[in-house]
């Protein structure tokens, strides 16, 4: 919710919100991507490639069709009200494995979207709870001033799907690891398994202790040369450590 947030305070609509574009780090932690479709309102004489047709070209119609606000399918607008619809359909894409307005050729999605009666997404009674069908009822609407944290995502916030407190979530970094770091990490899981691996053969008495140490050894070296490069102490093919230390 904070990266959507943090957009909004930067005028930025993303405008190709899915299941897709958002990364998740081995500590939870969600990344947003793929803002080649993302417009700047606060310099909107800077236009981005729009979709072509064979008269003009148009601006707003931009993004992944499943995932639309029917004012983007129209070409009529496209602003934060619009990547709450498409946050809605993500929810919804993320609860059930499954495309928003699935199902036959563009244009069919297009007409499911736009369609003014009934609600807008068929959501499964046996999938979703209460809470979520709720919230995703009022988040893909129509009309997009009636849109659940269209223009406040407070609201969205203090909905009783989500059942935690967003107070300061923005202004918790997500960890940003160094190249050494990132190398340590892979070794320290590649290795925890040979220890555990090593630990059964030692008390067989079936391999030389010697030849995890040497291993051990040559691994150290290895970070040794990239926290050097990474540093610009070394240049490549260089390292202060000796194939023969002890």
């Amino acid at each position: 919710m904070e990266v959507i947030q943090y957009l909004r305070d930067a005028h930025i609509v993303h405008r190709d919100l899915k299941a897709e574009n958002v990364l998740i780090g081995p500590r939870g932690n969600c990344k947003l991507i793929d803002f080649g479709s993302a417009k700047d309102l606060a310099n909107p004489q800077v236009k981005g490639a729009g979709t072509h047709n064979f008269k003009s070209v148009m601006q707003d119609t931009v993004g992944t069709p499943y995932f639309m606000a029917p004012e983007v399918v129209k070409n009529k607008g496209s602003d934060f009200r619009s990547d709450t619809w498409s946050l809605g359909c993500l929810i919804f894409q993320v609860l059930t494995g499954l495309l928003p307005f699935y199902g036959g050729t563009v244009c069919r999605i297009y007409k499911k979207i736009c369609r003014a009666e009934g609600p807008q997404l068929d959501l499964p009674d046996h999938w979703l709870s209460s809470e979520a069908k709720n919230l995703i009822e009022r988040m893909v609407v129509k009309d997009p001033s009636k849109r659940l944290g269209g223009c406040d995502l407070h609201e969205l916030e203090e909905h009783p799907f989500f059942g935690i407190t967003f107070a300061g979530a923005q202004s918790r970094s997500a960890p940003v690891r160094t190249l050494e770091e990132m190398c340590i990490r892979h070794i320290g899981r590649r290795w925890k398994e040979k220890f555990r691996e090593g630990t059964l053969l030692f008390a067989t008495a079936a391999v030389d202790k010697s030849l995890l140490r040497q291993e051990a050894l040559s691994k150290l070296m290895r970070i040794a040369e990239v926290d050097e490069l990474v540093g610009g102490k070394a240049d490549e093919g260089e390292t202060t450590f000796s194939e023969d230390a002890d």
